[in-house]
Parts: structure tokens; C-alpha cells; sequence
């Protein structure tokens, strides 16, 4: 075997280590929340939960991100980005990043602006 094929073999390993440890957070965490409905994605150590709108009407997709938020420590914040304004929070679970996030009903917006 050569150098160049262990070391490609190696980090491609890493790297699937990596995720499932991420993978396994996440469940850990979706589990923890007893929640359902939510898209996880992760990327190396990061995780990413959104609460897509078909969950529910905004009151209730906010609640969800609220849950996740105590899950992990962190506050819910609304940010406003480009057409639309995010509910979300950023916290860790076992050492990975987690951004827990729904997007803002425009009908909610526009009441409150």
C-alpha cells in the first residue's frame, strides 16, 4: 500500500468518524427533546436542525427551536436576513455546533413591523 492511498483512506475515515459522532449528537439530541418533523443535516462537527414550515404555523415551530434552545443552553434570537427573518438559536451538544432555526411566517412579520 502507499502513502498516498492510506493517508486518502485515513482522513476519509476521520471524516466519517467525524460525522457519525455528529449523527449520533443529533439523535441524542432530537430524542432529548422528543420532538418530530425537523430536518437535521450535519457537516463534519456541525449540526444543523431546521423546523420547516410545514411543521406548523409560527407559534408552534418557535416552540420547537425554544425546546432545542433549553436543550443546549442557548438563547432564541430573531435575525432578520435578506426577504426573511430567522427564529433561531446556537448552542453545542457533546462539543458539536448546533443552529437550531425556523423561518418566520411573512403574515407574523408584517403584523409586527
Amino acid at each position: 500500500m502507499n502513502t498516498t492511498t492510506t493517508t486518502s483512506t485515513t482522513r476519509a475515515l476521520t471524516g466519517a468518524l467525524t460525522s457519525a459522532a455528529s449523527l449520533l449528537a443529533a439523535a441524542a439530541l432530537v430524542e432529548a427533546t422528543a420532538t418530530a418533523g425537523v430536518l437535521v443535516t450535519v457537516s463534519g462537527t456541525d449540526i444543523d436542525i431546521q423546523v420547516p414550515a410545514h411543521t406548523g404555523g409560527q407559534p408552534a415551530r418557535t416552540q420547537v427551536v425554544a425546546a432545542y434552545a433549553r436543550a443546549v443552553s442557548a438563547p432564541v434570537r430573531r435575525r432578520r436576513g435578506g426577504a426573511n427573518t430567522w427564529i433561531e438559536a446556537h448552542g453545542t451538544i457533546a462539543g458539536h455546533p448546533v443552529h437550531i432555526w425556523t423561518v418566520a411566517d411573512q403574515v407574523a412579520e408584517q403584523v409586527v413591523a
